[in-house]
């Protein structure tokens, strides 16, 4: 009984770390509204490096991303809108995977360089920031498999790496 015993905390602590390495979190979603909800994230989430559902980022507030350092996949569309004092989308540079991509309505966002490990995304969407100078991300980028839409920037220059785009 003695080794039984021992066997199943063996099994159990090698499930606890493979889970610790890799969580999937808030299988709804999540709509950040306001700085402090950003900065509370991995205190809350601790381990979270997957979102399983839509990601909203929204709110006057909001100056930086850095909470959520860590995050690789947004299984669900990743909006990042109508944020005036946002500059820069620093603390997603983990970021890997993601349905859409959705950057709209961000007066202050001059640098989106962060969005540099993405490989894989259904579609792309970039519109009306108005002075964000050029496209300086997406680096590892391989394919977008529905959509590409960039318009209302501050300039045309936009460096794609070669890939498959529609």
């Amino acid at each position: 009984m003695h080794i039984l015993r021992i066997v199943v905390i063996a099994i159990f602590l090698i499930f606890q770390s493979m889970v610790l390495q890799s969580q999937i979190c808030l299988p709804s979603g999540m709509t950040f509204s306001n700085q402090g909800s950003i900065d509370r994230f991995s205190i809350l989430n601790p381990g979270c490096t997957e979102i399983d559902g839509a990601v909203t980022i929204k709110g006057d507030d909001i100056v930086n991303l850095n909470g959520l350092t860590g995050l690789t996949t947004i299984n669900g569309n990743l909006s990042i809108t109508f944020n005036s004092l946002l500059t820069n989308l620093d603390g997603l540079e983990s970021l890997e995977e993601v349905s859409t991509l959705f950057i709209s309505s961000n007066p202050a966002l001059t640098d989106i360089s962060a969005l540099n490990e993405i490989n894989q995304a259904n579609g792309i969407q970039i519109s009306s920031n108005n002075i964000l100078p050029a496209i300086n991300a997406f680096n590892h980028l391989n394919s977008i498999s529905q959509t590409l839409y960039i318009s209302g920037i501050c300039s045309s220059s936009i460096m794609l790496p070669s890939g498959s785009y529609p």
